[in-house]
């Protein structure tokens, strides 16, 4: 799952606890735009498989796709 900022971070994870829907967290793998977003998600127990260098939505494609092809190469 992408994440473009903390604030959808926190709103995703605050929904799925009111809702009685946390199991669904423990599944998530984030994509974070960049360091900020990574460290809340993070703080709220979501595995981050990938982080932007670049702080942009291209930026997250790109550290997106080159997560997919070393994944693929290994």
């Amino acid at each position: 799952m992408a994440f473009t900022s903390s604030s959808t971070v926190s709103h995703l994870v605050q929904i799925l606890r009111a809702s009685g829907r946390e199991g669904l967290l423990a599944g998530i793998q984030g994509a974070c735009i960049g360091p900020v977003t990574a460290a809340t998600a993070r703080e709220l127990g979501l595995a981050v498989r990938v982080e932007s260098g670049t702080h942009t939505i291209p930026g997250l494609i790109q550290a997106i796709e080159a997560h997919f092809r070393e994944r693929q190469s290994t």
